[in-house]
């Protein structure tokens, strides 16, 4: 909760479109970001969680649709329509439901989201 408070703070200093980094799972091709946004387009404003896949090269951002997701006292699982995760508090890895390919992650406080990742969040995000 502290790691999006902080970031929100930092967002709003830097006049940009205002979400919450939840987890942050990284390596040197691909990043894995948990976000919410709140929603104020309803009556009663609400809150939705957003799983986002960016390649590190061309800082494409991927929403990835959550089917199911198991959660366990050490380990967390997210079954997505583009592969699936499974993650604890130092390491994880997706599996790319298309390519089949293996991706080791290390998890990372969100604070450690490198600016040209968080510059393609907004981006993508201010054209949903």
């Amino acid at each position: 909760m502290l790691r999006g408070l902080l970031y929100t703070i930092l967002n709003q200093k830097m006049n940009t479109l205002n979400f919450n980094c939840h987890s942050f799972l990284d390596n040197k091709t691909i990043s894995l970001l948990e976000i919410s946004i709140k929603d104020n387009s309803t009556h009663a404003p609400t809150i939705i969680f957003h799983w986002l896949l960016i390649n590190k090269q061309s800082l494409k951002v991927n929403s990835l649709q959550l089917r199911s997701r198991d959660d366990s006292d050490s380990i967390q699982e997210r079954f997505f329509d583009l592969g699936y995760l499974k993650y604890d508090s130092i390491t994880g890895v997706f599996i790319s439901q298309k390519t089949h390919e293996l991706h080791t992650l290390e998890n990372t406080n969100c604070h450690h989201v490198p600016g040209p990742l968080l510059q393609a969040v907004e981006s993508y995000l201010s054209k949903r």
